[in-house]
């Protein structure tokens, strides 16, 4: 009993040496976009600069600076002690990854961010001062994404944005209430919203099966006739592309 004793206390002290082994940085474009899709499921917040300075690397900041605000600003919303590391780590960032972070810090609605943007504005260029000072005398709470009225085909991509970080099913559900704007083959501002919402749904519901399970839901519930409709429609092209899929997959010869 005695030595079975000292060997726990062994265990135990090692366990308490030991260190976690520090972050890597994204080796891959796939790599990133799996910690990015299902950030929910396994938070690494330890990460976010590693993940900003890929996403710069990639030109995704300056493409689609509104969706990297989105997912960036949830998880500073939900760890905001570790402000001043992601400051530190992204001490030697180019103007354009210092905007997107600044509105990030914006939008999750962090109380301090006036004096914030006192300090780090002169990381952007002047033009972006301008417009992030006058955006917080305008708005000096940040729009919450859940309940804002979408009025462009990009808010329903920040929105999935939000969810990847969040894994909540409001924003799913929001999105699925857009879907019956669709009309095909119209050019209008809003069926593209609709088409938006119901092609993100549909490949969303491949990936994620919570989605699934809320659309099919939604299809026999919804109070939108259009919308049952539509998403019934979906449901059933998706059914066809996963069942093709896995007859192409078993026709393939064995290696």
């Amino acid at each position: 009993m005695k030595a079975l004793a000292i060997l726990f206390l062994v265990f135990l002290s090692g366990c308490q040496t030991m260190q976690k082994a520090p972050p890597a940085e994204f080796a891959t474009d796939e790599e990133f976009r799996a910690w990015f899709a299902f950030y929910y499921r396994a938070p690494e917040p330890e990460r976010l600069s590693m993940a900003i300075r890929f996403m710069d690397k990639k030109g995704y900041l300056e493409k689609h600076p509104d969706i990297a605000g989105a997912f960036i600003s949830k998880i500073i919303e939900r760890n905001p002690s570790m402000l001043p590391i992601w400051i530190d780590q992204l001490a030697e960032s180019n103007a354009q990854t210092w905007n997107v972070f600044l509105i990030s810090v914006w939008m999750s609605n962090y109380s301090g961010f006036e004096h914030f943007l006192e300090t780090h504005a002169a990381k952007v260029d002047p033009e972006n001062q301008t417009r992030l000072k006058s955006l917080i005398k305008k708005d000096p709470v940040p729009y919450d994404l859940k309940q804002i009225t979408i009025f462009d085909p990009r808010q329903i991509n920040m929105l999935w944005a939000a969810y990847s970080v969040t894994g909540e099913k409001d924003y799913v559900a929001k999105i699925i209430n857009y879907v019956e704007l669709y009309q095909p083959d119209t050019g209008e501002l809003e069926s593209q919203i609709g088409e938006t919402a119901i092609m993100t749904l549909a490949t969303n519901s491949m990936q994620y099966e919570e989605v699934k399970a809320l659309c099919q839901s939604a299809e026999k519930e919804h109070p939108s006739e259009r919308t049952r409709i539509l998403l019934e429609a979906m449901l059933g092209a998706v059914e066809n592309i996963v069942a093709d899929a896995q007859k192409e997959s078993q026709q393939l010869p064995a290696h």
